[in-house]
């Protein structure tokens, strides 16, 4: 809806749509799949609209925040019991990699303040602010991978 006002062929003023994914967009974490799957939506859904045919006609950009847990009650109040594999989560190790939510506003406004931000996907933790790029990687006819062919893919 937000689009259909912003866009500058329709009468609007274009703009910048920043959608908010996770580091388990990046990465696969067993245990917790549906939240995975679902963050992985979010980048597709955000990359999708940034390579659009009409994009540039709509004056609008598109970019994907993926942080690292961020200090808030979702991360505090974890429940264990609706999480895959629990014990393989660490929740100390959690801990100590989790974001301050200013943090996660320094890594917006990074995002705000580049020249050009359509497509850009930067991922932030507690030390870096690194830019991505999701690509299919052709692996060839066979399959399974040498796990050394997969790793360095990664």
């Amino acid at each position: 809806m937000a689009v259909e006002h912003m866009r500058q062929d329709k009468g609007g003023k274009g703009g910048r749509i920043i959608n908010v994914s996770s580091e388990a967009d990046l990465k696969e974490m067993i245990f917790m799949p549906i939240y995975g799957g679902t963050k992985h939506a979010v980048r597709c859904f955000t990359s999708c609209l940034a390579t659009a045919p009409d994009v540039k006609a709509q004056g609008i950009e598109y970019g994907t925040l993926c942080p690292v847990p961020v200090d808030t009650d979702l991360i505090r109040n974890l429940d264990d019991t609706r999480i895959r594999h629990s014990n393989l989560m660490q929740p100390e190790r959690l801990k100590k990699r989790t974001s301050s939510v200013e943090r996660l506003q320094e890594a917006f406004m990074k995002l705000v303040l580049l020249e050009k931000m359509n497509k850009a996907i930067l991922f932030v933790d507690t030390k870096e602010m690194n830019f991505f790029e999701i690509k299919a990687n052709n692996l060839g006819p066979t399959w399974p991978l040498e796990s050394t062919h997969l790793s360095s893919k990664l």
